[in-house]
């Protein structure tokens, strides 16, 4: 015995803490290496003279799978910025973390999914990395329900990440753009479980200040804005009941405001090229307007919520100069 009581319950909810984190790496890997085996199978092979990656519609999805993993990448490397700057005050690395397990994990399945289709039969031979990434890639998310458990905790936070009580709360510093050093955070081997109600966030749209040149992030901010608007609206208590049917839903949405946010961070820090910004957050905004047409088709919905969710519906707007542009780079 190393501990007991509400220390064993503490070293307990730490390890599952850190545990659930790492998955979400584990799933960029596959991806990575499922993604680097079907450009180059694509690259080689050639259909009636000419190469398959040549292919528009062969393109197309490669190049969605491509942009969605550099969302991924974004997002969990952010993540992991809160994680290394926990602390007794600063906690909103629990949010990150059920939203790193929730998201980063699931997005791997559909990177996969995309990688699949573009590899057709050759995907199944056993001889392929991609044959066990199909199958390992769906387990991450999968196993004991975790993303649903995940989703539930991230709709735990909802009031307060759109509370706007954290509005000058300082962003941690970024590992990969070399604004702080790595370090062991004692922190994270003595955290406590609860009070997420007493977790503070800063304002939800600053993340996306620096990025406001790009179409595309302009329209998450607004779809972020109009989604604030719904839960602060005043029958929206309802929804986040433990246990109702919407609460899984709403955690949803949250997961997908956070990923955007972490991603929009990173993308400042890291100073990507807009092109490729443009095409992350193609998908998020596409993500989210189908979440909008789901929840807006509820019969738990009255007809002003439904028409608050359905301002919710946007079209991305990407150019065919930046998505050639991140086609361009997926193959270097």
């Amino acid at each position: 015995m190393i501990a007991e009581g509400r220390g064993a319950w503490n070293a307990v909810f730490s390890a599952v803490t850190m545990g659930k984190f790492f998955l979400g790496f584990g799933s960029i890997g596959i991806c990575e290496h499922a993604l680097a085996e079907a450009i180059d199978h694509l690259t080689m092979r050639k259909l009636y003279g000419n190469r398959v990656i040549d292919l528009p519609h062969i393109r197309a999805l490669a190049t969605q799978a491509y942009a969605r993993l550099s969302a991924m990448k974004l997002y969990a490397y952010r993540a992991l910025d809160y994680l290394h700057a926990a602390s007794p005050t600063e906690r909103r690395y629990e949010l990150f973390n059920a939203v790193q397990k929730a998201k980063v994990t699931t997005e791997g399945v559909k990177v996969i999914a995309l990688l699949s289709e573009c590899m057709g039969a050759k995907g199944f031979e056993v001889d392929t990395f991609i044959e066990m990434a199909r199958r390992d890639a769906q387990l991450i998310p999968a196993v004991e329900g975790s993303t649903h458990v995940n989703l539930a905790l991230a709709a735990q936070f909802l009031p307060r990440y759109f509370a706007h009580e954290g509005k000058e709360l300082p962003e941690p510093p970024s590992l990969i753009a070399g604004e702080v050093e790595s370090q062991e955070n004692v922190h994270l081997m003595q955290a406590h479980a609860g009070s997420i109600h007493s977790i503070t966030f800063g304002y939800f749209l600053e993340a996306y200040r620096p990025l406001m040149s790009v179409a595309n992030v302009r329209l998450f901010a607004q779809q972020a804005k109009r989604f604030a608007l719904f839960v602060h609206h005043d029958q929206a208590k309802r929804f986040l009941k433990p246990g109702s049917e919407t609460a899984l839903a709403f955690g949803q949405f949250l997961a997908m405001f956070a990923y955007g946010q972490a991603i929009a961070e990173n993308c400042a820090r890291c100073h990507i090229p807009l092109q490729n910004v443009s095409a992350v957050f193609h998908g998020l905004v596409e993500d989210i307007s189908i979440l909008a047409l789901s929840m807006a088709s509820s019969a738990q919905l009255q007809e002003r919520e439904r028409k608050m969710m359905s301002r919710l519906l946007v079209a991305p707007r990407t150019s065919k100069a930046d998505w050639d542009w991140v086609a361009d780079q997926m193959g270097r």
